[in-house]
């Protein structure tokens, strides 16, 4: 990783702001679709009209037959990670060094988990440093899906023609102070980069990290309270760090989406409840 050159906050910023408006604007009704089927498995079978003929008063409790599924299933899956992770074998060399490590396999479960469930999950390739600050590889998923800006132009499965990205952590004003400093404190009045409503906190804010693939490589903004206050660049990296592992295709309007088995198993579930 290199330091890059002078850049202007304005600009970057505005670039990630119409990338914002264009990914959210794709992913809108897929994203709906994945919080319904979340409530739908935490035990909110039932909407208003439900509620109106089997009454109110029904015992809402998770749906544990779905929820073994999903694990079975992914347990399937995670025997073989190559073969989900790309298509195109760049990643090899990574498997044989630490996909095999608990944290890694544990990412790769909770990623399976959410594509077997949903529909969709992102695993991030991304540096540590070990115990002998040394940097080494680290795999991660990414816990909840919509907080991901993904290029809303990618049509390669695992996202390897992806020019965009971006993933959005909600952190405390506490962490922000400890890690940045409080300049970088927003005031009450100020609007924050992303919509933020859902995971609203007065006391968290939305920590942004942007990416975007350039001649050079993948450029890295992080970003807080409409300032970049980390810059750098992968150099020679011909792909975004973020792999997206969707669930079953399938059309919804003319346009290609994705589901899980939550949506496939909704309607006999409820049935049986």
């Amino acid at each position: 990783m290199a330091t890059a050159e002078i850049y202007e906050d304005e600009e970057v910023i505005e670039r990630f702001l119409n990338f914002e408006k264009r990914s959210t604007t794709h992913f809108k009704d897929f994203f709906d679709r994945i919080k319904e089927d979340r409530r739908f498995l935490s035990g909110e079978h039932f909407d208003e009209t439900d509620d109106e003929i089997l009454g109110n008063k029904r015992y809402k409790a998770p749906v544990d037959v779905i929820s073994n599924q999903i694990r079975s299933i992914a347990n399937q899956y995670s025997v073989n990670p190559y073969q989900w992770l790309t298509k195109e074998g760049q990643l090899d060399f990574i498997g044989s060094e630490f996909l095999n490590t608990t944290s890694s396999k544990a990412s790769i479960m909770e990623a399976l988990k959410s594509t077997v469930a949903f529909g969709l999950s992102y695993i991030v390739i991304s540096t540590d440093y070990d115990l002998n600050n040394q940097v080494e590889p680290i795999l991660y998923n990414i816990p909840d899906v919509t907080k991901v800006l993904y290029d809303p132009d990618s049509v390669e499965l695992d996202g390897k023609d992806a020019r965009k990205a971006a993933i959005i952590d909600i952190k405390s004003k506490d962490w922000i102070i400890n890690t940045y400093g409080p300049e970088y404190i927003a005031d009450k009045n100020d609007k924050p980069l992303v919509n933020i409503s859902e995971a609203y906190d007065e006391d968290s804010m939305p920590l942004i990290t942007f990416f975007e693939k350039t001649e050079q490589g993948i450029s890295i903004y992080k970003m807080l309270n409409n300032s970049v206050i980390e810059y750098s660049v992968l150099e020679n990296v011909q792909r975004l760090p973020i792999i997206p592992i969707y669930g079953d295709s399938y059309y919804l309007n003319d346009k290609i989406t994705y589901k899980g088995i939550v949506r496939q198993a909704r309607p006999i579930q409820k049935i049986i409840d």
